[in-house]
């Protein structure tokens, strides 16, 4: 896996297949509960970090969740600042990540889950 994420700011094919490790490996620290087995490093050098469009954005929430899982999952430093980094995210993100329309859940049975319509399917990433 950490192979892969050398190509994390390569660009093209290889930084889109690093991403997507990326995600895999945060689906599989959320289900065993197992620190990521990515090394995070590689991804700093990636353009997402310098681009501002709502993929950018979307993708380095994505590279948020994986410090916190890291630091979950570990007895590392990192998790010194990410509540800051995550604060800063959210009060920069662009407008488009503000929900279309959002109903709060209720007490019946198809309620217990709030509805939240976003523009684009990539604010739900």
């Amino acid at each position: 896996m950490n192979t892969v994420s050398t190509f994390g700011s390569s660009g093209g094919l290889g930084e889109a297949a690093a991403w997507l490790c990326l995600r895999q490996d945060i689906y599989i620290s959320l289900t065993t509960q197992r620190p990521l087995r990515t090394d995070l490093q590689s991804f700093y050098q990636s353009d997402v970090f310098r681009r501002n469009d709502d993929f950018a954005w979307s993708s380095r929430m994505v590279f948020l969740l994986a410090k916190v899982l890291q630091s979950a999952f570990t007895d590392s430093a990192t998790a010194h600042g990410i509540g800051a980094e995550i604060d800063e995210w959210y009060s920069t993100k662009p407008y488009t990540f503000e929900p279309v329309r959002s109903v709060p859940r209720g007490p019946e049975p198809d309620q217990r889950f709030p509805t939240i319509w976003m523009l684009l399917p990539v604010h739900g990433k």
